[in-house]
């Protein structure tokens, strides 16, 4: 299958598993915290928060994992994919049993952090919240890792379809019958247990590859690195819940969380178009197709950076706005935050553009270099956001954040261009420009009151988001098209011809 085609259905596969996903993390909160109040949903966030402190699936050893295997799949050297496998899998386990001591810890150290619940509620939420990513590191990590691997992004974002709907359905069902947190959490816990079962499955049974009782060793390297890496980036990413949780108070978090969902749904969006492209370019790498991954990275960064400067820009104007429908009746915290709101789309923006950068680094296995950069992004975050807090409260997070995010940005961009792709840093420093520039100019046009509105109900506020969608469309396309003519050119006739071959089929 030709790569256009794999990264098509691994595109349009995590673009239904997103659309899923997105609603599932606007029906499920609003049910949570209409049922059982802003403070308990606080506490779900925050542990959920706390415990994801330790998975390693995406951001750690995965990439280091994914690295390894893209040279022998295409060699379908099948001896040496199942002895990373086998390593790989030895590494998870150990980290499996450490995941419990951390959760035994937390268990303790929890409830004296945050005291507004029993401490009974609180430790047994951790246990059964944890419940699902233990599952992940004894059945599941090492077969989605092997699947990813091999261009089969599409296989786990179907069956992760279902558990998201499976679960959608069973907490519906319960809070309409009055079932308690703990039941809802159960419940959760069982229908997201089903997708590392099925990875197993899928690759043992229908990919036929085993590997447990494989002889022979592989030691991978790098490991630790891209451990190292995880730590800090997990760190980074839970600092403004850990120091809210700590320092503030939980009605807080769950302001937090509501703004973040939005954030993060249209994280989701975006970054499904990255989804499998890291494959893709480890294949060029290992091939040694390096003119091959410059044009088509290039080609892929100006559609990357349309896409997302279209859905954030779009969000910058409507987060507000649906925020105030969205939880309209809910009066025991105040989450009409505008300021907040702008800085948490901006920083958002800012954490998905490195994505682009970040998976091309990890596609060929550069984690040691770049190891030093992800822990003055944490530290820093850290610090200015413990310091801003007192001062400035949701604000204070958000503007450590901000520093925290673009330092790692821009060394990314930079570390992609001169190491990776030999290009100029000027390019890098081009896109910087227009995404601040395009930012500038909308938070402008919104404090004017030029494209400000104020929606009573979601189908104004829909008539109001189309209408702002196809006004972004125009402004980003002409913003950037006029900045980068010769490659939106180039761009024009790929897609054109992928297109066309796709009509005569």
């Amino acid at each position: 299958m030709k790569r256009s085609s794999i990264a098509f259905k691994n595109i349009s596969s995590n673009l239904v598993l997103q659309f899923v996903v997105i609603i599932s993390g606007f029906i499920i909160p609003k049910l949570l915290i209409s049922s059982f109040g802003s403070d308990t949903y606080g506490l779900v966030a925050s542990i959920t928060q706390f415990l994801s402190l330790i998975v390693l699936l995406e951001a750690g050893m995965g990439p280091v994992v994914k690295a390894k295997l893209y040279k022998y799949i295409a060699k379908d050297d099948k001896g040496k994919i199942q002895l990373i496998l086998k390593d790989a899998d030895k590494f998870f386990k150990t980290i499996g049993y450490i995941f419990i001591a951390y959760i035994i810890v937390l268990c303790f150290v929890f409830p004296y952090m945050n005291n507004e619940f029993d401490s009974a509620l609180s430790i047994s939420l951790i246990i059964i919240i944890a419940i699902s990513t233990l599952f992940e590191y004894f059945f599941g990590i090492v077969y989605n890792l092997y699947l990813q691997a091999d261009k089969k992004y599409y296989v786990t974002s179907w069956v992760q379809v279902f558990c998201y709907i499976f679960n959608i359905l069973l907490v519906v069902i319960l809070i309409h019958f009055g079932a308690s947190i703990i039941v809802v959490k159960i419940a959760n816990t069982l229908a997201f247990i089903i997708k590392p079962i099925f990875q197993s499955w899928y690759v043992r049974k229908k990919l036929d590859m085993h590997f447990k009782n494989v002889n022979g060793e592989y030691k991978i390297d790098n490991k630790f690195d891209g451990l190292s890496q995880h730590i800090a980036y997990v760190i980074n990413n839970n600092t403004d819940v850990m120091v809210l949780t700590v320092f503030s108070n939980l009605a807080t978090v769950a302001v937090y969380s509501i703004y973040n969902l939005v954030a993060q749904a249209i994280n989701r969006i975006v970054s499904a178009f990255t989804n499998g492209m890291d494959s893709i370019f480890g294949d060029m790498f290992a091939r040694d197709e390096r003119d091959v991954l410059s044009r088509s990275f290039s080609m892929y960064e100006f559609v990357y950076y349309t896409v997302s400067m279209i859905f954030y820009l779009t969000t910058l104007v409507l987060i507000v706005p649906f925020i105030r429908i969205y939880m309209n009746g809910v009066n025991d915290a105040n989450y009409i935050q505008p300021l907040f709101g702008t800085l948490i789309v901006v920083v958002g923006f800012i954490a998905t553009t490195r994505t682009v950068y970040s998976s091309l680094v990890y596609s060929i296995g550069h984690f040691k270099q770049t190891n030093f950069v992800v822990w003055i992004e944490a530290i820093t975050n850290i610090v200015l956001s413990i310091i801003f807090v007192y001062k400035f409260g949701l604000i204070g997070v958000m503007m450590g954040s901000f520093v925290a995010s673009m330092i790692r940005l821009v060394y990314f961009m930079f570390y992609s261009s001169k190491i990776i792709l030999n290009r100029s840093i000027f390019v890098d420093l081009k896109w910087l420009f227009i995404m601040f520039l395009e930012i500038i100019i909308v938070v402008l046009l919104m404090n004017f009151n030029i494209i400000s509105y104020i929606p009573a109900n979601y189908f104004e506020w829909l008539v109001y988001a189309i209408i702002i969608l196809l006004l972004v469309i125009i402004f980003v396309i002409i913003l950037n098209v006029l900045f980068n003519h010769k490659l939106a050119k180039e761009v024009f006739y790929f897609l054109k011809g992928k297109f066309s071959k796709q009509k005569a089929h």
